[in-house]
């Protein structure tokens, strides 16, 4: 009661532990994503129902196991749901799969030849930001800022977009955005989850010079986010962040960061909010533009 499905070159998994009679495939036959092809049961040397699984390098029954993790799962902690982009699940843990949110996604997917528009306020000054989603060749997906010719690399699947890295001049819109929002779940679930980014893009002035010169050689500065789903209402989608900087180059609590940001489904970002001791330090508004070139 043990089914082997072979993935591609030298790698496999096995599930075993099958219940008897459940198992509705056949050796050769080619299985596809989302496919059942038999039920969890306690076959064997097994005193309850569970699964047993592994990958390994060869089709033989009982071949060695090799190291893998699991992709977007969500973990029930006694604090909350969390989210886990990969990992290999703790013992005891409980834990479920991600189910993709297409409201969530259309919302902030950033599809290509979108254009997008924004009013952006520092407390200093104002001004304007116009973002585009383009490709290169190489199929790598970046946005890109008109104005100041800054830019992010991000991927996107229908699990998660993720922001990559940023390109440009700091203390721009889309710096800000690269900082309030590193990753997110496609999720309907409200989770949280954890983030480490470059600790650069909260330094300024003669902090960041010393960080850029030191870093090869000492770590001066790390950069933590803690990240909830706040709200899900009329498709509209709220994620708090609070952003630490911690290490050498910190001035404790002076430099936390709360960041609100909003996305409204089929118009993509609609707000993102930076706060620092309860005050408004950054707000980013969209005009209400959203254009999709087919190129």
């Amino acid at each position: 009661n043990t089914v082997i499905i072979w993935h591609y070159g030298y790698i496999y998994t096995a599930y075993s532990h099958l219940a008897k009679g459940s198992i509705s495939v056949n050796e050769g036959e080619i299985v596809r994503r989302n496919q059942q092809f038999a039920k969890v049961g306690n076959s064997g040397r097994s005193p309850y129902p569970h699964l047993h699984f592994q990958v390994q390098f060869s089709p033989e029954l009982g071949a060695p196991t090799m190291p893998s993790e699991i992709l977007h799962y969500i973990s029930q902690e006694s604090s909350g749901f969390y989210y886990h982009t990969h990992g290999v699940p703790n013992k005891n843990q409980r834990i479920k799969s991600m189910e993709a949110e297409l409201a969530l996604f259309d919302a902030a997917s950033f599809p290509i030849g979108g254009i997008w528009k924004f009013d952006i306020s520092d407390g200093r000054k104002q001004w304007i930001e116009t973002w585009e989603a383009d490709i290169d060749f190489a199929g790598n997906r970046y946005l890109y800022c008109q104005e100041n010719k800054a830019k992010i690399n991000y991927f996107v699947s229908n699990k998660v977009l993720l922001l990559l890295d940023y390109k440009g001049k700091p203390e721009t819109g889309l710096e800000s955005f690269f900082m309030a929002l590193p990753r997110l779940p496609f999720t309907s679930t409200k989770v949280k989850w954890t983030e480490n980014m470059p600790a650069e893009i909260m330094l300024k002035g003669i902090r960041r010079f010393i960080f850029n010169i030191l870093e090869p050689f000492h770590s001066l500065a790390v950069l933590n986010a803690e990240l909830e789903f706040m709200e899900n209402v009329s498709q509209s989608f709220t994620i708090s962040t609070q952003i630490k900087l911690g290490g050498p180059l910190s001035k404790k609590d002076n430099d936390d960061i709360t960041a609100i940001t909003v996305f409204q489904r089929y118009s993509g970002l609609k707000s993102l909010k930076l706060l620092k001791e309860n005050k408004t330090i950054f707000e980013l508004n969209a005009r209400n533009i959203h254009v999709e070139n087919n190129h």
